[in-house]
């Protein structure tokens, strides 16, 4: 995954972690994707991490991006890239970019209010396909107050 810019060596030494299974994934909600996410970080970085003493944080005691963030690509963020004008670099499509950190709340205790409102949690935001790469990774950091100099609200998208 080769950017303008961006060092061979990053950019190739950046290992994506694809999950596809449609018959445990179709229709589960962002919790639900969540708590997977989440087992699979803590397994994986016990293997990835060797100095993550306690194995929950990093050796800094702050968890990494790659297992604080993970992206989510639904039917919808998939049609938005796939219908994208590829002449126009404002129109490439987004994808979702879901925070995990087991700290933070996002509205699950919003369990009497309506699944409508309850999809506003700030726990997620959609952000141009074009961002997904080492840059963007870098700039959202590791500190979890990092969210938020990017956040907005969808259907707002960011672009970076």
């Amino acid at each position: 995954m080769a950017e303008p810019g961006v060092p061979p060596g990053v950019a190739n030494g950046l290992e994506w972690t694809f999950v596809s299974d449609p018959t445990t994934l179709d229709g589960v909600s962002r919790d639900q994707l969540r708590r997977r996410f989440r087992a699979w970080a803590a397994e994986a970085e016990r293997t990835e991490q060797p100095r993550a003493a306690d194995h929950e944080k990093s050796w800094n005691g702050i968890r990494s991006q790659r297992y604080t963030y993970f992206v989510q690509v639904d039917e919808e963020a998939l049609r938005s890239v796939v219908d994208a004008d590829p002449s126009d670099r404002q129109d490439v499509g987004w994808v979702n970019l879901v925070r995990a950190d087991e700290d933070q709340d996002f509205g699950r205790d919003a369990k009497e209010e309506d699944a409508e409102e309850a999809d506003d949690e700030e726990g997620w935001m959609m952000i141009s396909a074009h961002m997904l790469g080492p840059d963007f990774y870098d700039a959202i950091g590791q500190m979890p107050e990092n969210w938020y100099a990017f956040y907005s609200p969808p259907p707002g998208l960011v672009v970076y």
